[in-house]
């Protein structure tokens, strides 16, 4: 998996609106790292539902 660039959006069950972002982060090492990392576990959660969008 190769993940060039990415985008931080806010999400909170106590805000009326979510916090959108314009900006495109670049990702080093340790981000591409992170993220790998994080999305590995949650392909492994028990409690996964997979969806599909049109």
């Amino acid at each position: 998996m190769i993940i060039n660039k990415y985008i931080v959006h806010v999400l909170d069950r106590n805000s009326e609106n979510p916090i959108l972002n314009d900006f495109e982060g670049k990702v080093s090492l340790e981000i591409g790292n992170f993220f790998q990392k994080t999305i590995k576990s949650i392909s492994k959660d028990t409690d996964l539902r997979k969806a599909v969008f049109n």
